[in-house]
């Protein structure tokens, strides 16, 4: 698997591969009206995220030993997911992957 940015390699492997060339392996996506409560949350946590900004939604790529966040779901007010394909493309490319680019007609 080869991961294109603009027609550059910007990573390749399997897709385990090339998710573990990420340091984090979930995300939380919000709007930008809720990013001070969620990083006062992370804080008080003692969460490590990395922060991709799109247009008014902020995604939260949290550090993979984030066991503290993920046992205490529950009381966490924010849905938390397993980053998919799309969210290691994002993280690299800070796009989606339908934003531009090539697309098929029919």
């Amino acid at each position: 698997l080869y991961l294109l940015d603009e027609g550059k390699i910007i990573a390749s492997g399997t897709v385990d591969q090339v998710k573990e060339t990420i340091p984090e392996s979930y995300v939380i996506k919000v709007h930008n009206n809720e990013r001070r409560n969620l990083e006062n949350a992370f804080f008080a946590l003692n969460i490590g995220f990395e922060l991709r900004v799109s247009g008014t939604v902020c995604n939260y790529y949290i550090k993979k030993d984030a066991r503290d966040i993920l046992n205490r779901r529950e009381e966490f007010e924010y849905p938390i997911y397993k980053m998919d394909f799309e969210d290691v493309y994002f993280y690299y490319t800070s796009r989606y992957s339908h934003e531009g680019g090539y697309q098929s007609e029919g």
